[in-house]
């Protein structure tokens, strides 16, 4: 019996203390749901550019983060039933 089920998002991310310039950040964003979720990312409710993002599975990275990276980053997964969606502020001191 194969059964559909709406996104859900189990692994998300934290709410951020400031993180300084230069860190290595990772942004988790799992989901499960039937069919698998697609999961998307955007900034401020831009989609992120292919070129700017680094996804490992599901999650948004930054090798050396930038003051101008900071932001709302929202995490979107997705599939034939509907969405779910979930945002964090990131914040750089720089």
């Amino acid at each position: 019996i194969s059964f559909a089920e709406i996104p859900r998002i189990i692994s998300k991310p934290p709410s951020s203390d400031p993180i300084k310039e230069k860190e290595k950040v990772t942004l988790p964003c799992k989901a499960v749901g039937f069919p698998q979720p697609i999961i998307t990312w955007y900034k401020n409710n831009e989609l992120i550019d292919e070129g700017r993002k680094h996804f490992t599975e599901w999650n948004l990275e930054f090798q050396e983060i930038k003051f101008e990276d900071r932001g709302i980053y929202t995490c979107k997964a997705e599939n034939l039933l509907g969405h779910a969606k979930l945002s964090v502020n990131v914040t750089v001191n720089g």
